[in-house]
């Protein structure tokens, strides 16, 4: 959806267009918005990889490589669940834990986050990604922390 044609319809003048574009851009890279699009994807896990899964089985992929073909239905979901846990890093990534950032893990921090941040841990180990998991083992720690279990 292209936000300009939203703003041309109402008729809005180009200042209060500006200003509410800047309000958007704040919202989208808090990390109130973020930490809860992390939850989101990974919550929505199987809504979201079906969804990847039926794009991938339009046609190959393509690499640096070249086209791959992957014909292999469990190979395509493990590829789907990837992408899927690649996105969903994509929102937090920029998490530096400040006071703003941890406030917001604290907020969003439930037996079913933790679970979830647990299970990204596992999926970019298993792909070698460890700065990665270094990342989500500090939210780890926080949640638990929050949730009275303390370091594991």
């Amino acid at each position: 959806m292209d936000i300009n044609k939203v703003f041309n319809i109402l008729g809005e003048d180009s200042r209060e267009q500006d200003e509410i574009r800047e309000e958007i851009g704040n919202f989208t890279n808090s990390p109130y918005y973020r930490m809860g699009m992390y939850k989101k994807l990974l919550s929505s896990k199987n809504h979201y990889m079906k969804g990847i899964y039926i794009s991938l089985n339009m046609g190959g992929i393509i690499n640096a490589g070249g086209n791959i073909e992957l014909e292999d239905e469990e190979k395509m979901m493990k590829f789907a669940e990837y992408l899927l846990y690649t996105r969903a890093f994509k929102y937090i990534e920029d998490c530096d834990f400040n006071k703003l950032w941890v406030k917001e893990i604290k907020f969003i921090s439930d037996l079913s986050f933790l679970e979830l941040v647990q299970k990204a841990i596992l999926i970019h180990e298993k792909h070698e990604e460890y700065e990665k998991c270094a990342h989500l083992v500090k939210i780890s720690n926080i949640v638990r922390e929050k949730l009275g279990e303390g370091k594991k």
